[in-house]
């Protein structure tokens, strides 16, 4: 007697099919399934999502308010000083992204079928379960995507769609982001904790001037450059006494999910300057990391006029003029073609402080 299982199709999920060769009546016992699948990184999500604007139409408008000082002048008793200037304001208009994806479930998907894993028969309610899971993961991973994109080009996600894509640092500032600073890590006569302390200091500037309150300053690292920072922290704790409850020349690194739920970060604080170095290697599907192996990118942690995402209505007779939600769904069914999952999320992902990034490379 043998057995073959059925290939999966496409980009479908497994819908395997024991078809036994012999007595068609005979049990056959299943054990354990394995399962893989894409890898789920959420830091960026965790680290730089949650402020979250619900719009009533398909526009993402702020205003901008710079506030300018103005130092008291000499002169004479008589006189009364000069006049303070008027501070001005200008609206920004981005328009809001819509994605979208979809589901078919046909009686075919599981006629004749298994569960994987078990005995059980398949049925509809079992495929719109693995389908939904499916669905979700691909918008979680997006957002990934979009937070890393706004990191490092500065610019909202369209993923070919037909809207305008932004270069906020351009749009906002008035000109490019600057070169990516250069860290040094590799060169041995270089005052590592200087270079870092500087970045530190212009980036704690710009919060000031932002108005912001920030919990903590934090790198997210690529591969190479935080191998090589860590190597410098070790160097820095040799020949000293040790002053924390972590030897970095000794011991294993911290390890946290930072609140991403998926998966642990190595990561460690410069003794020195007070940084939190994260090492972020992440994938997303096409195999490119999101954060080249020599960059890092600096920001701050808890800041409320930053990046975000800002969700418009779904343009339909029941939700268009009304406040946003974060997905929509919708599902149609036939007796003969099934059930299609129907799903959108209308979303922009918005940088209001660009500023508050700085770029840097190893070397």
């Amino acid at each position: 007697m043998g057995i073959t299982v059925e290939p999966i199709k496409g980009d479908e999920i497994k819908k395997a099919l024991a078809v036994v060769d012999g007595n068609p009546f005979e049990y056959n016992d299943v054990t354990d399934s394995t399962q893989r699948g894409p890898a789920k990184p959420k830091l960026l999500t965790a680290l730089l999502g949650g402020v979250d604007k619900m719009m009533t139409t398909t526009a993402f408008v702020y205003d901008e308010i710079t506030d300018t000082a103005q130092l008291p002048s000499g002169k004479s008793y008589t006189e009364r000083g000069k006049t303070i200037k008027n501070d001005d304001a200008k609206q920004k208009i981005f328009a809001i992204p819509s994605f979208g994806l979809r589901a078919n479930i046909r009686p075919a998907d599981y006629a004749n079928r298994r569960k994987p894993g078990t005995t059980e028969m398949m049925d509809e309610a079992y495929l719109i379960a693995k389908l939904t899971e499916k669905l979700d993961l691909g918008y979680i991973l997006q957002d990934e995507l979009g937070f890393a994109k706004l990191l490092t080009e500065d610019k909202n996600l369209v993923d070919d769609g037909p809207f305008t894509q932004y270069n906020f640092y351009t749009d906002i500032v008035g000109s490019s982001r600057p070169s990516k600073y250069v860290m040094s890590l590799t060169d041995t006569s270089a005052d590592h904790i200087k270079l870092q302390r500087d970045q530190k200091k212009a980036l704690l500037e710009e919060i000031s001037k932002s108005g912001e309150t920030v919990s903590a300053i934090v790198e997210i690292c690529g591969d190479t450059y935080f191998n090589e920072r860590l190597e410098i922290e070790r160097n820095e704790s040799l020949g000293r006494p040790l002053r924390s409850n972590l030897d970095l020349a000794s011991m294993e690194v911290n390890t946290s999910d930072w609140g991403s739920t998926s998966f642990n970060y190595d990561w460690f604080k410069g003794d020195q300057d007070g940084i939190i170095y994260i090492n972020y290697g992440a994938e997303i599907l096409t195999g490119t990391k999101l954060i080249a192996d020599t960059d890092a990118y600096m920001i701050p942690i808890g800041a409320k006029n930053f990046v975000g995402i800002a969700y418009a209505p779904a343009q339909t007779q029941t939700y268009v003029n009304t406040e946003a939600m974060k997905r929509y769904s919708w599902s149609n069914s036939n007796e003969f073609e099934g059930v299609t999952l129907i799903t959108e999320e209308n979303k922009l992902f918005f940088d209001k402080n660009p500023r508050l990034i700085r770029a840097l490379v190893d070397a």
